[in-house]
């Protein structure tokens, strides 16, 4: 057993998880590094999302912004990767690698519906 900190688990036991969001906020640096890079926003900032697996806390988070069409939207990976604890493992119990599962997670985040709690949440922090 591997102690640096990686909850590993095979795809289907990660494909069984449904992630809750924990919390976010808007972040002034998000918008300006976004900026710098070219690319419109009207905010930025971070969020996250945890589950539980066998008595195990497993988190997710990343950075989002709202574009121009008022659509919030992952940031671009070039820009921002995915905060994770997790590490996938193939059947035999290989580690993925961290480039597989940024590109898995990111998928699986672009099918979850996180929008609509990043917006509640921004609006309750702006009240």
């Amino acid at each position: 057993m591997l102690m640096d900190g990686y909850l590993r688990l095979k795809v289907a036991e990660f494909n069984a998880l449904r992630f809750i969001h924990c919390w976010s906020a808007e972040a002034d640096e998000v918008r300006a590094d976004l900026r710098a890079a070219g690319l419109d926003s009207r905010t930025g900032g971070y969020t996250e999302w945890t589950c539980m697996f066998e008595g195990e806390r497993i988190s997710l988070g990343w950075l989002w912004y709202e574009s121009s069409t008022e659509r919030l939207e992952m940031v671009p990976p070039e820009l921002g990767g995915i905060g994770t604890n997790l590490m996938l493992i193939s059947e035999n119990g290989k580690d993925l690698g961290l480039g597989v599962i940024n590109d898995f997670l990111r998928t699986r985040i672009s099918v979850m519906q996180w929008h609509a709690s990043v917006q509640s949440s921004i609006r309750a922090d702006r009240s």
